[in-house]
C-alpha cells in the first residue's frame, strides 16, 4: 500500500482526502496527457500552498456541488507557484485564479484571476464542462462546433489546349 502511495505522491497527482473531493494532478503536462486520453477539459487552479485551490473560493472552501463538477467533468490541476510552477503561473499571467481548458487541454475556454464565489464558479464549471468552447484573443468564446472551416477548391488539371 505505501508503495502505491509513494508512486501516486511521485507521479504528480494528489490523493482526494475523501471520496467527494477530485483527484489532484499537480504535473501539467501528466494532466495534460489525461484529459487527452479521457476526453476532458482540465481545470487549473493556481494558487500558494497547500490545498491552494480552495482559498480561490471567497468561502474558503469548495461546497458538494463545486467537487462533484469537478470530480465528473474535468481533470484538475493545481501549480502551487510557492512549490515549482512559478513559471506556470507567469506564463498564464497570474498569481492565483482559474484557467478552464477546451477538451484534452490544448485550448483555453475560460479564465479568470483572483477569487470566485462558490456560486460563480459553479456556473462557470457547469457553463464550460462540456470542454467544447474556445476563448479567442479578443475575449469571445464560441463553440469548437461553430468554427467555420473553408477548403479551396480542388485544384482540376486540365491536359490540352484551353
Amino acid at each position: 500500500m505505501y508503495t502505491s502511495l509513494l508512486l501516486l505522491t511521485v507521479s504528480g497527482v494528489f490523493l482526494p482526502t475523501s471520496l467527494n473531493e477530485p483527484v489532484w494532478f499537480h504535473d501539467y503536462t501528466l494532466a495534460q496527457s489525461k484529459g487527452w486520453s479521457s476526453d476532458k477539459p482540465l481545470a487549473v487552479f493556481i494558487g500558494a500552498g497547500k490545498d491552494g485551490w480552495h482559498k480561490l473560493s471567497r468561502e474558503g472552501a469548495f461546497d458538494a456541488r463545486i467537487n462533484k463538477l469537478l470530480r465528473d467533468h474535468y481533470i484538475c490541476v493545481y501549480l502551487d507557484r510557492n512549490n515549482g510552477a512559478a513559471d506556470y503561473a507567469k506564463a498564464f499571467g497570474m498569481q492565483a485564479g482559474l484557467v478552464l481548458s477546451n477538451r484534452g487541454g490544448r485550448y483555453m475556454a475560460y479564465r479568470h484571476a483572483g477569487t470566485l464565489s462558490n456560486a460563480e464558479l459553479a456556473e462557470q464549471l457547469s457553463r464550460y464542462a462540456d470542454g467544447d468552447k474556445i476563448l479567442y484573443s479578443n475575449g469571445v468564446t464560441r463553440s469548437a462546433r461553430e468554427e467555420r472551416v473553408s477548403y479551396q477548391p480542388r485544384y482540376q488539371y486540365h491536359s490540352g489546349s484551353c
